[in-house]
């Protein structure tokens, strides 16, 4: 694992907004290429998604559009989890 996510797995950063984790997010994962590019643009796609539908009036998604996403959610935290056991193991 590469001394950037050992770093923010240790130091723990956080942030009080999902922006601020999304940032965070880029900044160490994304930027060193820990985790895809296929990945952070799904995670780019469900955020920019969640905020439409908390934030938006009259919102609605099309369920055959949306159900797909329930697989690549499960991968993306697939991957997240296979990080964080790496650094156990490691740390």
């Amino acid at each position: 694992m590469n001394k950037e996510v050992k770093t923010l797995v240790l130091y723990r950063p956080s942030s009080s907004k999902h922006s601020g984790v999304r940032a965070l997010f880029h900044q160490n994962f994304l930027k060193h290429g820990t985790v895809n590019s296929e990945q952070g643009e799904l995670y780019d796609k469900l955020f920019d998604t969640r905020q439409k539908g908390d934030y938006a009036d009259l919102v609605r998604f099309n369920i055959d559009e949306v159900r797909p996403w329930l697989n690549d959610a499960n991968s993306f935290v697939v991957c997240l989890e296979r990080l964080v056991q790496k650094e156990i193991k490691t740390g």
